[in-house]
C-alpha cells in the first residue's frame, strides 16, 4: 500500500509546477516582506516566494502562508499556495493545523477553485490526512473535489473489498498513466465477492464504458474463476472493439476455457487481422487433440489471408507431430515475409534438429533482416556460428550434421552473448548511433523538436543564447542518419520519417538508395529545424503504414508531447497490437537522458535501445 500511495503522491504533485521569475533576494526578506510581495505581484507571483514562506516553519510562517492564499485567485497559483502547508508536516502541532485548514477550505470556501486546490494539498500529507478526505469523498457534493480527494485512498479502498468500495474506485478513479492503472488494477483486484464480479462484467460488457477501462476490467477479470466471469468473458467477444476482442481471445486460450470453444470459432473469420491470428492461436490451445481441428488449422496454413497463416504458424507449435512440424517448415518460405517471421519463431521455440537444414536452405534465399534473423536462429539452435551465407554451413551440415546433437539451450545462449561481444568490437556494418543497420527494408523516424537544438552531449532542454559552437542535437542526427544511408548497400529500400508535432516524412513509401535519393534525401534533412513538441505516436503509424517495412529506428530526445495519443503506456499498449501482425522490430535510440518508455518501447518489439547521453 505505501508504494501505491507513493506513486498518487507523485501525480498529484504535477498541478504544482511554475515558471515565473523568481526574486533573487529571497533569502533576505523576513515573512513581512514576503507578503508584501505576494500582495502587489498576486496571480503572478513566483511559487519560490510561497516556498520561502513555507520553510520557515513557524506559526508566523503558517499564519502568513493563510494569508497568502487570500491573495490568489487563479487555480494554478492556489494549487502551489495550498501544496506549500506540506511543508508543516514536520512539526506535530502545525501539521494538524494545516490539515484541518485544507479541510475546511476544501469543504466549505465560496470559490470551486480554492477547494478543489485545497483537496490536492491535503493530498500531499499522505495518511494522516486519510481522515479528512475520507470526509470529502463522503460528504462532498463536487465530484471534481471528490474525485481529488480519491486518488490516495484508492488502495484503502481495495482493502475495503466491498462492492460500495469498488463502485467508488470505478466512479472516481483516475486511469491516464501506467503507475495509475497499476494502482487501480491492484484495488479492483483486491475487491471480491460475486456481487463485485457481476459489477465488473456488467461494465465490461456495456459499450458506454471508456475502452480503456474495460481493458483494464479484463485484466482483472482474466484473474478471477467462476461461471458468472467466463460468461461475461465470452460474451464480451462481441464488444464492438476488434482490440478487446483480441484481448478476450487471449484470455481465453491462456485459461484454456473449452466451452467457449464454438463462439471463439467464428472469430476465424474476423477482418481485423490480430483478431484473426489470435482466434487461430487461441483454437489451437483449446482444441488440441481434436483430428477435425488439426484437418482446419492445416487449410488456414495455406490461407490467403496472411493473418490466417500467420495463427497457424503459431498454433502449429501446439500440436508439435511431424505433420505440423513439416508445414511449420513449409511456412519458412511463404510468399509473405510476415508469415515467414512467424514461423521463424515457432521453429527457434520447437528446438528440432530436422529444422537446421531447412534454415540452412533458407539463407540465401533472404536478404536484410530476415537473412539476419535465420542465422540468429541456427546459432540458437547448434551454438555455432557459420557466418550468413549458406555454403559454410551447408559445407558443415554434410560433414557433422549426421553425428550433431542440439546442445541445451542455456549453451547456445552463453554462446551468442559471447559472440555479440566480439560483433560489437569489430563490426563493419553500416550503423546508426552505433547500432548496426542490416535491414533492407528500413525506416528512420527521427526528433526535430525544439528540444533538439540542445547541445549534442547535454542534457537539458535548449539554451537560449548559448554560446557553445558545438553541434545541436538536430546536427549530429543528421550526421549520423547520412552516414547509416552511406553505409548501407544500393538497392536497399528506406525512408525517413521526421516528426516535432506534426509528422514529415520524406517519401510517402520506401524508395531504393542510389546515388539520386541520397542526395535528395540528404537535401531534405538539410532543411529540418528544431521546433515544436514530440509527437512520437503518429510518426510510428506514418512509419508502420508502408507494408514493406521490416525495421524502424526511432530516435527522440523528449517524452511524448504531441498528437493522437501523448500518454507512454498507451503508447506502448497500441503499438504493441498493431504490431502484433506487422512483425516490425522497433528500435529506440533516447538523446540526452535516460526512458524507461523508449526502453519499453524497443524490448516490445524486438528491438534494441541505446541511450546517447
Amino acid at each position: 500500500m505505501q508504494r501505491a500511495l507513493l506513486l498518487l503522491l507523485a501525480l498529484v504533485l504535477v498541478p504544482f509546477a511554475t515558471a515565473q521569475q523568481a526574486p533573487q533576494d529571497l533569502k533576505s526578506m523576513d515573512l513581512d516582506e514576503l507578503l508584501r510581495v505576494v500582495k502587489a505581484e498576486e496571480d503572478k507571483v513566483n511559487h519560490q516566494v510561497l516556498a520561502r514562506i513555507a520553510s520557515f516553519q513557524t506559526e508566523d510562517a503558517f499564519k502568513i502562508l493563510k494569508r497568502a492564499v487570500g491573495c490568489l485567485r487563479t487555480e494554478n497559483r492556489l494549487n502551489s499556495a495550498y501544496g506549500e502547508f506540506v511543508r508543516f508536516r514536520d512539526r506535530p502541532d502545525l501539521r494538524q493545523q494545516s490539515i484541518d485548514f485544507l479541510h475546511d477550505e476544501a469543504r466549505s470556501h465560496q470559490r470551486d477553485e480554492n477547494q478543489r486546490a485545497a483537496a490536492r494539498g491535503l493530498t500531499l500529507f499522505g495518511e494522516p490526512a486519510f481522515e479528512a478526505l475520507e470526509q470529502l469523498l463522503a460528504r462532498h457534493r463536487e465530484e471534481s473535489v471528490r474525485r481529488i480527494a480519491a486518488q490516495p485512498l484508492i488502495p484503502r479502498l481495495g482493502q475495503i473489498g466491498s462492492r460500495k468500495a469498488a463502485e467508488t474506485i470505478l466512479e472516481l478513479g483516475e486511469l491516464r498513466t501506467g503507475p495509475q492503472e497499476q494502482v487501480l488494477f491492484d484495488a479492483l483486484l483486491a475487491c471480491d465477492g460475486s456481487k463485485v464480479d457481476s459489477l465488473y462484467t456488467s461494465l465490461l460488457l456495456d459499450e458506454k464504458t471508456d475502452e480503456r477501462w474495460r481493458s483494464l476490467l479484463l485484466s482483472v477479470l482474466a484473474k478471477r474463476g467462476g461461471k458468472g466471469v467466463l460468461k461475461g468473458l465470452t460474451e464480451a467477444l462481441g464488444d464492438a472493439s476488434p482490440q478487446i476482442r483480441t484481448r478476450v481471445l487471449e484470455i481465453l486460450g491462456e485459461r484454456k476455457e473449452r466451452g467457449s470453444l464454438k463462439k471463439v470459432r467464428r472469430h476465424l473469420s474476423a477482418d481485423d487481422e490480430a483478431e484473426l491470428r489470435q482466434a487461430i492461436v487461441t483454437m489451437g490451445q483449446l482444441a488440441g487433440g481434436d483430428e477435425d481441428w488439426e484437418g482446419e488449422l492445416f487449410e488456414l496454413a495455406e490461407d490467403k489471408r496472411v493473418a490466417a497463416r500467420m495463427g497457424a504458424a503459431s498454433a502449429l507449435l501446439e500440436l508439435r507431430t511431424q505433420a505440423a512440424v513439416d508445414t511449420l517448415h513449409r511456412l519458412l518460405s511463404d510468399a509473405d515475409w510476415r508469415v515467414r517471421v512467424e514461423a521463424l519463431q515457432q521453429v527457434a521455440n520447437l528446438r528440432r534438429k530436422p529444422s537446421v537444414p531447412k534454415l540452412i536452405a533458407r539463407l540465401d534465399q533472404e536478404n536484410g533482416r530476415l537473412k539476419r534473423d535465420v542465422a540468429i536462429v541456427l546459432r540458437l539452435l547448434t551454438g555455432l556460428d557459420h557466418g550468413i551465407t549458406g555454403a559454410r554451413w551447408k559445407a558443415w551440415w554434410s560433414a557433422e550434421g549426421s553425428a550433431f546433437e542440439l546442445p541445451e539451450l542455456k549453451l547456445a545462449l552463453d554462446a551468442e552473448r559471447e559472440r555479440a561481444e566480439r560483433r560489437r568490437d569489430n563490426s563493419t556494418t553500416a550503423t546508426f548511433y552505433g547500432l548496426e543497420v542490416v535491414s533492407d527494408r528500413v525506416a528512420f523516424v527521427v526528433d526535430t523538436s525544439g528540444s533538439m537544438s540542445a547541445k549534442a552531449g547535454s542534457k537539458g532542454r535548449s539554451q537560449t543564447g548559448d554560446t557553445d559552437s558545438g553541434p545541436d542535437r538536430l546536427m549530429v542526427a543528421k550526421q549520423e542518419l547520412s552516414g547509416a544511408l552511406k553505409g548501407i548497400s544500393p538497392g536497399v529500400l528506406f525512408n525517413i520519417v521526421f516528426f516535432s508535432s506534426g509528422v514529415a516524412p520524406w517519401q510517402d513509401e520506401l524508395v531504393a538508395k542510389d546515388e539520386r535519393t541520397f542526395e535528395e534525401e540528404v537535401e531534405y534533412a538539410a532543411r529540418q529545424k528544431p521546433a515544436g513538441g514530440t509527437n512520437i505516436y503518429d510518426a510510428l503509424l506514418v512509419a508502420m503504414e508502408d507494408r514493406r517495412v521490416d525495421t524502424i529506428y526511432l530516435l527522440s530526445d523528449g517524452d511524448p508531447s504531441a498528437g493522437q495519443v501523448t500518454q507512454p503506456d498507451l503508447i506502448l499498449e497500441r503499438i504493441g497490437k498493431l504490431n502484433r501482425v506487422r512483425k516490425i522490430q522497433i528500435h529506440c535510440i533516447s538523446i540526452g537522458k535516460r526512458s524507461d518508455f523508449m526502453r519499453q518501447l524497443a524490448e516490445q518489439n524486438g528491438g534494441a535501445y541505446k541511450e546517447s547521453l
